[in-house]
């Protein structure tokens, strides 16, 4: 789908920016024929305290990041997890979806943000009893 397009929904991605405590969360895009799934990792996060917005084709997402295991005054001897403070991201979204119908949940600490498709094609309803028509002759005519 965004290869297509010559879409990239990363190009508003924002650098990691060490030692400002934000973080990056990593991200996963899917399509499922029905819709497009955004699946971010950030671990520690409650539901509530997240905060996900859609405007002109692009997805924000903020919210705390808790990972600290309250090991104040320790010295960590390796460090592979981030010390990051807050988790922030920026993607386009296709135009392809509805964004007006998106949906978002937090599980096992996966943030979920689904996009239906918008439907290429509406029903028209067609009239189920023939209407008489009334011609009208032109003078000169038969």
């Amino acid at each position: 789908m965004y290869q297509m397009q010559g879409f990239s929904p990363l190009h508003h991605a924002p650098d990691i920016m060490p030692g400002a405590g934000i973080q990056a969360p990593q991200v996963d895009i899917l399509d499922t024929g029905n819709e497009v799934l955004y699946i971010f990792e950030v671990p520690g996060v409650d539901s509530g305290k997240i905060n996900v917005e859609v405007r002109d084709n692009t997805l924000f997402m903020e919210g705390p990041a808790n990972l600290e295991l309250g090991t104040d005054g320790l010295n960590y001897l390796y460090r592979e997890r981030s010390p990051a403070t807050k988790y922030s991201r920026i993607i386009s979204i296709p135009q392809e979806v509805n964004s007006e119908e998106a949906s978002a949940n937090v599980k096992n600490g996966l943030l979920i943000v689904r996009f239906p498709r918008k439907s290429n094609s509406r029903k028209v309803s067609v009239n189920q009893q023939p209407q008489e028509t009334t011609y009208i002759q032109q003078p000169g005519h038969q």
